[in-house]
């Protein structure tokens, strides 16, 4: 027998349970050693894992075995340094050798029941001590742990100990920690570094965490729109001014389009509609969000439109310098066109802008009905363009519905124009009730966008109730009919005529008689007068135009087919598009 190996008084024992509790690897991380049994046989464990089975062995007890392995491991704990189990043979025979030292001697007595040698009885034992040895108590998730503020995250609780668990965070109040079964769950008060300790078998981990609010949260966000068809450009359009309140950002923080909306060519079914916008948000000292922002659309259907003031924003057409173009006012009970046409005479871009504006102390909500032409040197064509659109625009009745705050600004066309290039476009404004509203047209500096030095006044080019109704017949076999458009000017009350009438909507109610016994044909065509010039028309609600017009030219617009002794009535919806040469006239014959 092992010299060592001797017995233990009750004291010498007591000491060494206690140093099984409190003492620390090298690694910092507590070993917990013990036994259990009775009688012959006495199991010794190391971190709960039992690595040896001790029988009486010469004149010492199973028990009193134990008690000294218990004590040289209690001493190798104590040590600080790194501890190596191996099998080696000594005075007494194989024993568990650890850093040159017996642990414990592999006796007959404890072989010959395994029905092994005592070497292979000591070597197995080396590779358990060594594998319980290495065992941590207590482990966290690794690494530090966000929070963000309002949310919970947990950690899992691992290691062999079996003793109570203790949670302590420093400083209080930043998190909420709640202990539930193997797991702690911190759930994240108010933004702020701190620190989780958890204690068990004399085993301390201690983890850092942060709780961070995050940049912010998507929101729903409705949106309202009328007509029979909307385009997806209309929807698109509305997304982009309106898509941002969905993002409730924290101070300081921004939000990044991801990926766009699916949208409908043309939505023409339904009431309503769903889709959603893909947005990061981010910012200093925030948690950054990847989501996405739920968009509804809601069609609403709005009883006729009151009386319409036309506001022309045309004086000065070429533009060589920021200023305000044209300013007035929008009366509560009648709907204002504008119709904005300007060249670019300056050297270098400028910013054409219309800017709707609330100087009332009550939300507005209003109806926009949006017609501008991308800017284009060819201040026909532009013009043209824009009076397509409308006509396009108008005959589905597609709009949108927004709220301009009390004081509030909404610009309804912002667009870079470059030198020589026209800006024009029509837009339609219906106030729905609140506000006090006004209209203005500028041309801004592409580098501040600050218009011209000078307040403008109330603009003078505001025609009340311009548009025109017009009865025309048609005979077959009888003389040609000529209908002018923009020949007669309109005028308002100042006593301003609007030479050539752009803006002007002409309602045609066209009278044809076949008072003959065959078939014949009728055919309308739009007739330039004064120069070069394009036709945009709704022809019984279709929707045509002309190429490039030049006097003499005659254009055909319609054709419609009588049968003998046929009456019939048809309407024409035209417009003077900014731009082109008027007057002009549209001609029927068959």
């Amino acid at each position: 027998m092992i010299k060592s190996e001797m017995r233990l008084s009750k004291a010498v024992f007591a000491i060494c349970a206690f140093l099984s509790w409190a003492n620390t690897s090298t690694l910092g991380q507590p070993v917990k050693t013990g036994s259990s049994g009775h009688g012959k046989r006495v199991a010794l464990t190391i971190n709960y894992q039992p690595v040896a089975v001790l029988r009486a062995r010469g004149g010492s007890s199973a028990s009193e075995r134990v008690e000294v392995a218990l004590r040289r491991l209690a001493g190798l704990a104590r040590s600080g340094r790194a501890v190596h189990f191996s099998a080696g043979r000594g005075s007494g025979g194989w024993a568990v050798m650890a850093n040159g030292g017996v642990i414990i001697v592999a006796g007959s007595s404890d072989a010959k029941p395994m029905k092994m040698k005592r070497r292979s009885l000591a070597r197995r034992w080396a590779s358990a001590f060594a594998r319980a040895w290495s065992l941590p108590l207590l482990t966290l998730n690794e690494g530090s742990t966000t929070v963000p503020a309002g949310a919970v995250r947990s950690l899992r609780i691992g290691g062999v100990g079996r003793g109570a668990i203790k949670v302590a965070v420093e400083p209080s109040g930043i998190v909420s920690p709640r202990l539930k079964g193997g797991a702690i769950s911190l759930r994240g008060v108010t933004p702020g570094h701190g620190y989780l300790t958890v204690r068990r078998d004399g085993a301390m981990v201690t983890r850092a965490f942060r709780v961070m609010k995050w940049a912010g949260a998507a929101h729903l966000v409705g949106l309202e729109v009328t007509g029979s068809a909307v385009p997806r450009d209309l929807l698109a359009t509305l997304i982009g001014t309106e898509a941002s309140r969905g993002a409730r950002l924290e101070p300081g923080a921004f939000a990044v389009m991801e990926s766009l909306p699916i949208l409908p060519q043309v939505w023409t079914r339904g009431s309503t509609l769903r889709s959603s916008l893909g947005v990061r948000m981010a910012g200093p000292g925030y948690l950054p969000v990847a989501t996405r922002i739920p968009l509804e659309f809601y069609r609403r259907a709005l009883p006729p439109a009151p009386k319409v003031e036309l506001f022309y924003s045309n004086h000065p057409e070429s533009v060589d310098a920021p200023q305000i173009l044209f300013r007035h006012a929008i009366g509560r009970s009648t709907s204002a066109r504008l119709l904005y046409h300007h060249q670019n005479a300056a050297k270098g871009p400028l910013i054409f802008a219309v800017d709707l504006r609330n100087l009332g102390d009550r939300a507005a909500r209003v109806q926009i009905v949006d017609a501008a032409a991308d800017p284009a040197v060819d201040t026909v064509y532009v013009g043209h363009q824009a009076a397509f659109k409308f006509f396009k625009r108008t005959k589905a009745g597609a709009g949108i519905i927004v709220t301009v705050p009390a004081h509030g600004r909404r610009r309804l066309f912002d667009r870079r124009v470059g030198e020589g290039e026209t800006a024009s476009g029509i837009i339609v404004v219906r106030p729905l009730g609140g506000g006090s509203l006004s209209l203005t047209t500028m041309a801004e500096a592409v580098d501040d966008k600050t218009p011209g030095s000078g307040a403008k006044k109330e603009a003078d080019t505001v025609w009340m109730a311009p548009d025109l109704k017009v009865d025309a017949a048609y005979t077959v076999g009888g003389e040609w009919t000529y209908i002018p458009i923009g020949q007669q000017p309109v005028s308002n009350g100042a006593g301003l005529k609007l030479d050539g009438n752009y803006g002007v909507l002409y309602t045609v109610r066209l009278r044809l008689v076949n008072p003959t016994a065959t078939r014949s044909s009728v055919k309308v065509f739009f007739e330039p007068r004064a120069g070069e010039a394009r036709a945009a028309m709704l022809v019984e609600g279709s929707l045509r135009e002309t190429g490039r017009a030049i006097p003499p030219a005659e254009v055909p617009m319609a054709t419609f087919t009588l049968a003998p002794h046929q009456t019939r009535t048809v309407t024409l919806v035209t417009m003077p598009a900014a731009g082109g040469s008027y007057p002009a006239a549209l001609i029927v014959h068959a």
